[in-house]
């Protein structure tokens, strides 16, 4: 494929602890930084208590800098922080729910000159950690599809729905 880094859950995966820090993801073919869940076959693969913390990912040519995808009845946990992610083809970070999926995003301090995209559709629940306060804690432009009146909010990562307990830093 053409994608720095890719973590794939599929089937009845269950994906714990997931930490990507302190890499540098340059000039890729496609996305730099891919976390997706069921994109093949409709299941219910799970991540939880996962990071992305002090990445530098620039020049992914034909995709996102960072991208976040869960479909079907898949389920993901992530918080997302302090990353600088510039000059891509597309979204600085795309987080996207399909499906009948759970995503719980925590986006703190990230610095994108390609901006952020937040995206649900189907009957999928996204949750966003202090949704309000994105446009503060966050550099660069935002975008929701539909619009921010549609996504849930919640003061901190771990009262995620379903969240499966505190996320460790």
């Amino acid at each position: 494929r053409g994608d720095g880094i890719k973590i794939a859950g599929e089937d009845n995966s269950t994906i714990t602890q997931l930490r990507i820090e302190d890499n540098r993801v340059n000039n890729n073919i496609d996305d730099g930084i891919d976390v997706s869940l069921n994109q093949v076959r409709p299941t219910s693969a799970t991540i939880s208590n996962a990071i992305i913390r002090n990445n530098t990912v620039n020049g992914s040519v034909n995709g996102q800098g960072i991208i976040l995808r869960t479909n079907q009845s898949g389920s993901m946990q992530i918080s997302v922080e302090d990353n600088t992610i510039n000059n891509n083809g597309s979204d600085g970070l795309l987080a996207q729910s399909e499906g009948s999926s759970q995503l719980c995003l925590a986006l703190t301090g990230n610095a994108s000159n390609d901006g952020f995209q937040l995206s649900e559709g189907g009957s999928s629940t996204f949750t966003v950690v202090d949704l309000g306060a994105l446009s503060t804690i966050n550099s660069g432009a935002l975008s929701f599809n539909p619009e921010i009146a549609d996504f849930d909010s919640v003061g901190s990562i771990n009262a995620c729905p379903s969240a499966p307990g505190p996320v460790v830093p």
